[in-house]
């Protein structure tokens, strides 16, 4: 854990995270809609919109990682605080790494 936390939750470009991905899904979704407006095809034979699916894809899991490794690493002694986040990360269907969802899942089931 000490290793993602340095890489992960002390990158100088965490903050550029989140904004970027919301753009990007943004932008996906605009060039979609213009793909099925112009009959050009499905939005998901394109290349370039299969890179961009992928690339959210990959964004979504890095801040899965990233909210999974803040609550082990910060609240992970805070029983009360720790079980309802690590739930909801647990729901939101996020791929973690074995180990990490392994002490997500003993996280969500304390009292």
């Amino acid at each position: 854990l000490k290793l993602a936390r340095l890489q992960l939750l002390e990158s100088p470009h965490r903050s550029m995270l989140p904004p970027m991905v919301a753009s990007h899904h943004t932008f996906v979704g605009t060039v979609s809609a213009l793909y099925s407006q112009g009959s050009v095809g499905a939005p998901g034979d394109v290349t370039e919109m299969q890179a961009a699916d992928a690339a959210i894809d990959s964004a979504k899991t890095a801040m899965g990682a990233i909210a999974a490794v803040n609550v082990c690493e910060e609240y992970g002694n805070q029983p009360s605080v720790a079980q309802g986040t690590a739930h909801n990360i647990l729901s939101s269907g996020v791929d973690l790494p074995g180990a990490l969802r392994e002490k997500i899942k003993q996280l969500a089931k304390q009292v």
